[in-house]
């Protein structure tokens, strides 16, 4: 596509309008002076014209197959163009974005330097949203060599943009965790027994009678102890909920804009949350040296990644959070609970990441946890609701709607502690979360279970 510069129309403006108005005012030689003014500025725009055709030839653009990102970040998308052309080139530049990214650049200048190497260049963006998303077009425009018109080009990147839950806000408040050797850190003596087997000695007096090893003892003749030691790796699994009540917006991410124009504004849903602490749990299992795996559902079995250790296995747990979405369905827990049940035999720790406002939902949850509690540690965490607070926990209402949402809160409060209590008969852990410290807060419980050895 070809569109003519401020250049050529400046031209054409102080051109023509003067020799028009020569050309009607005076004659004979000066209105064929003004003709042929004229004429020369067609035909020199036309020439242009035909040669402006070669203004991006030899131009190739190369981006990467994949780039990932973190949400909430400002980083770059990298790409390269070569010049194969004999002269250097000024080009400029602009990305058509999914509209989970935002850029504060809407364009850029470009100089390609003559036959040279691939030139790297970076373009900012922010990731609004998790997910895979494609680049598909990126335009170029080129100027002929007269500079009177201007060239535009089009590229597909087939660019493939993985957006990954951003950790870097939970882990400044768990810098402690995760920095090594950090000051003032000191290690804690476990408490209890232990119930890895290790090995056989011979019985001490003083020894439980619940240690002592009767068939072996029966082929020996003699008294002998088991001995134990505390388990060094524990099964750790997230299981988190992807179905209609996780799609509740909780906070708003402002992506960096330029001095003159605010940036995008991306929605926070509680799903998006949800999956930022498993991450930042799993970080925190594989410090501890255990066992890691996460589970998504919503009326079925969405993913499922088997409890495993090491970097390969936090990788491809990443993977399996990326891409969630909230459905708009509700979660079906005899399904999520007979999949644990088959899937999950060895006695591991289950937190559930969920919302069990809804009375109903909290009811069917409690029907069907039963039997994975038998066999696992169950933990449920939840966003805390804004309003769910006790009717006394802030000044006195000057409002009459604000004394009804008080009460309605207090209603709310009241409920979830009586969903605690249930849950606590059964022997299952409730934790309600502040939004803002929901990952440390979980990784808090994390490690005092794993202090206490209640797994």
């Amino acid at each position: 596509m070809i569109a003519p510069t401020e250049r050529l129309l400046f031209l054409a403006g102080a051109v023509f309008t003067p020799m028009a108005m020569v050309a009607g005012a005076a004659g004979g030689i000066a209105a064929a002076a003004a003709g042929w003014a004229c004429a020369v500025l067609v035909v020199a725009a036309c020439v242009d014209a035909f040669l402006a055709a070669g203004a991006l030839k030899g131009l190739w653009v190369v981006f990467p197959e994949t780039v990932s990102l973190s949400r909430g970040r400002e980083e770059h998308l990298p790409f390269q163009i070569t010049n194969q052309g004999a002269r250097a080139r000024t080009l400029l530049l602009g990305l058509s974005l999914p509209s989970a990214l935002y850029s504060p650049c809407l364009d850029m200048r470009a100089p390609v330097p003559p036959r040279g190497e691939a030139f790297a260049f970076k373009w900012p963006v922010v990731a609004g949203r998790q997910g895979d998303w494609r680049v598909e077009k990126m335009a170029l425009w080129g100027r002929s060599p007269l500079g009177l018109w201007s060239v535009r080009g089009l590229v597909n990147p087939g660019l493939e943009v993985r957006v990954y839950p951003g950790l870097h806000q939970e882990r400044r408040h768990l810098a402690a965790l995760f920095s090594r050797g950090a000051l003032g850190s000191s290690s804690v003596r476990r408490l209890g027994q232990g119930r890895d087997f290790e090995q056989l000695r011979d019985y001490i007096p003083g020894d439980s009678l619940g240690d002592i090893h009767w068939k072996v003892m029966a082929k020996r003749g003699r008294p002998v102890t088991k001995v134990y030691q505390l388990e060094r790796t524990q099964r750790l699994m997230v299981v988190v909920d992807a179905s209609r009540l996780t799609s509740r917006e909780v906070e708003q991410l402002a992506a960096p804009g330029p001095d003159s124009a605010p940036g995008a504004v991306f929605p926070t849903t509680m799903l998006d949350r949800y999956a930022t602490a498993a991450l930042v749990l799993g970080l925190a299992a594989r410090r501890q040296a255990d066992l890691f795996g996460v589970l998504a559902y919503s009326d079925r079995v969405q993913g499922f990644v088997p409890a495993k250790g090491g970097l390969a296995q936090y990788n491809a747990c990443r993977e399996a959070l990326h891409h969630l979405k909230p459905e708009t369905v509700s979660p079906d827990f005899a399904e999520v609970f007979s999949f644990i049940g088959n899937r999950v035999r060895r006695r591991t720790l289950l937190v559930f990441l969920t919302n069990l406002a809804e009375g109903t939902m909290a009811e069917s949850f409690l029907r069907h946890v039963q039997i994975a509690a038998r066999r696992h540690l169950v933990l449920v965490a939840m966003l805390r609701p804004e309003n769910a607070r006790p009717l006394f926990h802030a000044p006195d209402a000057r409002r009459l709607e604000d004394l009804h949402d008080r009460l309605a809160g207090h209603f709310f409060w009241a409920g979830l502690r009586e969903t605690r209590k249930r849950f606590e008969r059964m022997g299952v852990g409730f934790a309600l979360l502040d939004n803002e410290k929901m990952a440390a807060q979980l990784v808090t419980r994390y490690l005092t279970i794993k202090q206490r050895q209640t797994l």
